[in-house]
């Protein structure tokens, strides 16, 4: 009689164990997919930032090869408008290297003595011009020299006439510093170089972390012999 009593009661212990078991190895089955999936969708998004990275970087070197100017240019003699948002300085520079309006174009960094620049703001009150040739920049199929300086109290717009120049000329108005300069040719390359780098490090996390639960999920589980 125990025994039949023991019988009975291991069946229903059995009975019991075996949906537990079942329900624990499908919730644990449902957890190594997700993990699976959100690994893969990691090592999605490094693959995407790696195609964004190398774009970016592919992207900048064309504009640096093919010397685009980072400001509208106009060509003199002839006036040139500009629209001034913050006060401070700013140089007329001779493009003498450059593409315009679709063509290369190179000459001689020979801006005359005799040349006339005339400033003037939106009211008309002419503004100082000041001959400055001491900064030239030359990077990629783009080079240039100042002509001088305007110090633009207020912003505004001014009109900027240059006469006497001797032959047709590119000329273009900035207000930005060398490093300034520097960083709007160049900082593709280390924008595109820092994606790629991440991208790399992302993807690549996603993979082998996503081996684990796939090498793990392989393994005998001693609670499915119950």
């Amino acid at each position: 009689m125990a025994d039949a009593d023991r019988c009975s009661t291991g069946m229903q212990v059995g009975g019991i164990v075996r949906p537990i078991g079942q329900r624990l190895r499908l919730e644990r089955h449902q957890l190594q997919t997700s993990t699976s999936e959100l690994l893969m969708r990691i090592a999605t998004t490094g693959l995407v930032m790696i195609v964004l990275g190398i774009a970016i970087f592919v992207f900048t070197l064309i504009r640096l090869i093919g010397g685009e100017a980072l400001e509208p240019q106009t060509k003199v003699p002839g006036t040139i408008t500009a629209d001034i948002d913050l006060p401070g300085r700013y140089y007329v520079w001779d493009n003498h290297w450059t593409n315009f309006e679709g063509e290369r174009v190179k000459y001689p960094a020979d801006w005359p003595n005799e040349a006339t620049v005339t400033v003037r703001d939106a009211d008309g009150t002419e503004l100082a011009f000041v001959p400055d040739a001491s900064h030239s920049w030359s990077i990629g199929n783009n080079a240039k020299t100042s002509v001088g300086f305007i110090d633009v109290p207020s912003a505004t717009t001014i009109r900027v006439d240059i006469d006497s120049v001797g032959r047709e000329r590119i000329v273009t108005v900035s207000s930005r510093t060398m490093k300034q300069e520097l960083w709007s040719r160049l900082g593709g390359f280390a924008v595109g170089i820092i994606v790629g780098l991440a991208g790399v490090l992302i993807g690549v996390f996603g993979l082998l972390v996503r081996r684990q639960p796939s090498t793990a999920a392989d393994q005998p589980n001693p609670a499915s012999n119950v």
